[in-house]
């Protein structure tokens, strides 16, 4: 899953001295996974696939590679939908007109049979542990209608709406108004426009990694922004302008559903996290409540509190060992280890050091295993289903990182790269002098000038 807020920056500018970062393909001699190892395999796979849709998916994919092996542009032509867009390892893409056309190049000679082992997953209709809006059920498809026997728009309709496809795909209406009605690209100067797509986040708390609907939101969100890059290319001519896209963070699968594959998984409530620290010290004569509050990661203690633990290694130990042996828990971190800067330590604690703010951060820092969520759902009550993030694993820290347009060299790129990694790279690109920052400036994916320009 790349990440779940898809966040979309813009910059425009003049023709651009470095070339058009779209870029061609110099040769059609391509190398593609085919199907001759697929094709002898997968029919034996299709005899122990539970869902005969696996089977049916896994024929499909022996066509499709096939079809492309043989140059049999018509099969091909069968086989994809009208709206169908090809993407190249090198970053070029194609509509399916302009991919039908490749195949029937004769220049196209595709070679190398490497696929093997191919496994199919489907997706339930139902997401496992997925989270019913109110006036939804878990299942698609879902009506925006609001609360049952609603006759106007609601709480629970404006809650369906950002929750849906129809968000992102108005979001991408209002952006390009702001284009035409800005003038951006026009001014001679650098533009910037900022885009938020927010609905897959929505989408991916309530439903989880691992469901139809946040298929279904990615495919459509790739429409919108098909839609939006063709709108900027009428616009503002392509290659004048580059594109980021990103996300904040990712996602951790819902833990039900991990559950079933015999993950160790669950729920760590923070209410009852406060609960066994509180009993802990009783016998300790500290006065009730020990802990003022609990915050995501991060506990809290009543004023005075920590000092006095600090003061006394006994009841710390008693504090630390009540956390720690609570299910769920990987490590708890003291403010002042995580504000030391010691080196060097775990990715994990790193990340809960980086994430430190003397004064503002808690007295703890509780990190919970990998596949486990923090809920702060009250003792006794039922808690929401759905996922969240905000973990150092790598299913919440992996996020793409996207570039498109002027000055970009299309590839894909392996050195580490985070998204702090994007404001110095696009001002790189259109000459714009930040003051310190984090991230660097991605030079392996920027075009090198040549002499003529």
């Amino acid at each position: 899953m790349a990440g779940f807020g898809a966040e979309l920056l813009c910059f425009s500018q003049g023709p651009p001295p470095l070339g058009d970062g779209c870029g061609q393909v110099t040769g059609m001699n391509r190398t593609l996974g085919c199907s001759l190892l697929l094709m002898l395999s997968s029919m034996a796979m299709v005899a122990q696939q539970a869902d005969p849709r696996e089977g049916k998916l896994l024929i499909l994919e022996r066509m499709w590679n096939e079809a492309q092996v043989n140059r049999d542009a018509p099969a091909l032509d069968a086989l994809v939908a009208e709206r169908f867009v090809n993407t190249e390892y090198d970053g070029e893409f194609s509509d399916k007109t302009k991919f039908l056309a490749d195949i029937r190049d004769p220049l196209f000679r595709p070679s190398s049979v490497n696929i093997q082992d191919v496994k199919v997953t489907l997706y339930g209709e139902t997401a496992v542990g997925a989270r019913a809006l109110d006036g939804w059920t878990t299942t698609l498809p879902h009506a925006l209608r609001g609360k049952e026997g609603s006759a106007v728009p609601d709480a629970a309709f404006y809650e369906q709406w950002a929750t849906s496809p129809f968000a992102d795909t108005y979001l991408t209406k209002l952006a390009e108004a702001a284009v035409d009605s800005l003038g951006l690209g026009k001014s001679g100067t650098t533009d910037f426009l900022g885009v938020s797509y927010s609905s897959v986040d929505y989408v991916g708390h309530t439903f989880g990694p691992r469901s139809w609907e946040i298929q279904d939101i990615l495919v459509r969100l790739d429409q919108d922004l098909g839609e939006f890059f063709g709108f900027l290319d009428k616009k503002v001519g392509a290659g004048n302008y580059v594109v980021a896209l990103s996300a904040d963070h990712g996602v951790a699968p819902i833990p039900v559903d991990m559950q079933k594959t015999g993950v160790d998984a669950g729920v760590l409530s923070l209410p009852e996290l406060q609960a066994r620290i509180e009993k802990a010290l009783e016998p300790l004569n500290y006065t009730k409540p020990v802990v003022a509050r609990m915050a995501g990661n991060e506990v809290y203690f009543s004023e005075g509190v920590y000092g006095r633990l600090k003061a006394d290694p006994a009841a710390m130990k008693v504090v630390l060992d009540a956390i720690s042996t609570m299910p769920g828990v990987a490590a708890v971190y003291r403010a002042e280890e995580l504000g030391n800067g010691t080196t060097p330590i775990a990715q994990t604690r790193k990340a809960a050091v980086l994430s430190y703010f003397a004064g503002r951060s808690g007295d703890l820092y509780v990190l919970q295993k990998p596949y486990w969520l923090m809920d702060s759902s009250p003792e006794g009550s039922k808690r929401v289903t759905g996922t969240g993030h905000g973990t150092p694993y790598n299913y919440d820290q992996h996020v793409p990182v996207f570039f498109m347009g002027f000055g970009i060299q299309p590839g894909e790129y392996f050195e580490p790269a985070t998204p702090a990694d994007i404001a110095p790279t696009l001002a790189a690109l259109t000459g714009i002098t930040l003051a310190t920052r984090d991230g660097r400036v991605l030079a392996e994916a920027l075009r090198k000038p040549t002499k003529k320009d």
